[in-house]
């Protein structure tokens, strides 16, 4: 089978990405053809499909730009015929079979979508997060740091009045993903051209339903891992782990916060994004001595610094979709404290393979952290159960199989 993998980045950046190269690489493995498009990055994997690529676009860099530029930015983000074209181009050379997509909006945009049905190409989509019914598509409002559901029942303007986009508090990017929710909703672009939708969490399934999505046109498939890639090891070192996107939703400025109050141990804090910077200035205006940002790691690199921890830590603060941070942590035996929230407090049985903390509770957290630091057989008895999990539940046969389910049945 030929299998297009289609998504923004070509390059590890986050738990999306390296979902999508795993899920290659099974795909690789069991004899399919996997053919990606994406946008041009210095740091894609080399390809011989790199001159199908679209031209890098950073909505980031264009913020202090003017007004003009981002008007003009603002319409590309919404339709890029350069994307629909080169597409086009790939899908003649090559005829797949299915598109399996991941996340695409304001780089390739909803426009490969008109691309695959106009070809006929099966299609469908991971929902990596809420995309589809939430302008920012997180459902959590980054100028306020709160959960928010204002956009249900597709009232996209509530974007332009919160503000709430991650990129600066601007009207302007405010109204241009409102725009383009309103634009695809009133086309129904997403319901007419995409198949099938696989929600990675039940968390995130019921909430699309909720907000609208056919209840007929979506499963439930979770994540995995390659745990045979990783080694568990019981015996711990002396630090605690976060390791993942520095975002402020993430909830690493409260994890920070609850280290003043963790004496025994050390924070490492893995990861790169755009609040890192202000949590350093935290740490250095408190003089908080028992945390340290390591960088961004991947590979064996970032394998050791797993098993080599006590446990680790998911903050999070906004409705994750999944949580393949814990599904990494079980595959290295390290139990996880998660905030009940969203997808994680799914994959987590408290007092089983890990403790839940309410999120955002600064009290709770260090509480939480302290009690797994004085009882280490609890950590390695956790630990156990946590790799036991992955094995059973999260490996990749199982995924594969029922991956290849929701393949047959839209082509």
């Amino acid at each position: 089978m030929k299998i297009l993998q289609i998504n923004k980045y070509y390059y590890l950046k986050g738990g999306v990405e390296r979902y999508m190269f795993d899920v290659s690489s099974m795909l690789q493995d069991r004899g399919h053809q996997v053919i990606p498009f994406t946008m041009k990055h210095e740091r894609n994997v080399p390809t011989k499909y790199s001159k199908y690529f679209v031209e890098n676009i950073d909505f980031n860099s264009e913020i202090k730009s003017s007004i003009f530029r981002k008007i003009k930015m603002g319409f590309k983000v919404i339709y890029s015929f350069e994307a629909r074209n080169k597409l086009l181009r790939l899908i003649e050379k090559e005829n797949p079979d299915i598109a399996h997509i991941h996340k695409f909006n304001n780089s390739l945009t909803p426009s490969i979508l008109y691309a695959l049905k106009k070809k006929d190409i099966p299609v469908v989509q991971t929902l990596h997060d809420y995309r589809m019914v939430c302008p920012n598509y997180s459902l959590y409002d980054f100028n306020n740091s709160e959960v928010c559901e204002d956009c249900k029942g597709h009232n996209y303007f509530n974007a332009v009045r919160r503000r709430c986009h991650e990129i600066g508090t601007s009207y302007l990017v405010g109204l241009n993903i409102a725009v383009e929710s309103y634009l695809y909703h009133f086309l129904k672009t997403y319901e007419n051209t995409i198949d099938l939708f696989i929600a990675p969490s039940n968390f995130l399934m019921k909430k699309m339903i909720e907000f609208g999505v056919d209840k007929n046109k979506i499963i439930h498939i979770s994540n995995f891992v390659y745990y045979e890639k990783f080694t568990p090891e019981y015996n711990n070192s002396n630090y605690i782990l976060y390791f993942g996107r520095i975002e402020k939703y993430k909830g690493v400025k409260t994890l920070i916060y609850a280290m003043r109050y963790v004496r025994s141990s050390k924070l490492y804090v893995v990861g790169e994004g755009t609040y890192k910077n202000e949590l350093e200035e935290y740490i250095k205006k408190y003089q908080i001595k028992n945390v340290l940002f390591l960088g961004f790691k991947t590979g064996k690199e970032l394998k050791e610094v797993i098993k080599n921890s006590i446990f680790t830590v998911v903050p999070s603060e906004g409705y994750e979709s999944f949580g393949l941070v814990v599904l990494e942590s079980f595959a290295s035996g390290k139990p996880v404290i998660a905030s009940r929230l969203g997808g994680l407090a799914e994959l987590i049985e408290d007092n089983i393979d890990g403790l839940l903390f309410e999120p955002g509770n600064i009290e709770d957290l260090s509480d939480k952290m302290n009690i797994l630091l004085a009882n280490r057989n609890i950590v390695v008895r956790m630990g156990r159960n946590a790799r036991k999990k992955i094995e059973e539940k999260y490996n990749e046969n199982e995924h594969y199989m029922r991956l290849m389910e929701a393949y047959s049945r839209v082509i």
